[in-house]
């Protein structure tokens, strides 16, 4: 895409509305779900080991 901008086949402010905000928050949102979800996992794993042990 920034090629795009480079060769002024589409402007930068095209680039940055269509193509940079829409990347940089699905990667912030699928980054957040994906620690979130490991987060959570470990959380969930040790309490079945406690609860295995004691």
């Amino acid at each position: 895409m920034f090629f795009l901008v480079i060769t002024k086949s589409i402007s930068f402010g095209t680039y940055i509305t269509q193509f940079f905000f829409p990347t940089l928050i699905g990667n912030v949102v699928g980054g957040l779900a994906l620690v979130a979800a490991l987060g959570h996992a470990q959380v969930v794993g040790g309490r079945e080991d406690v609860k295995g042990k004691g």
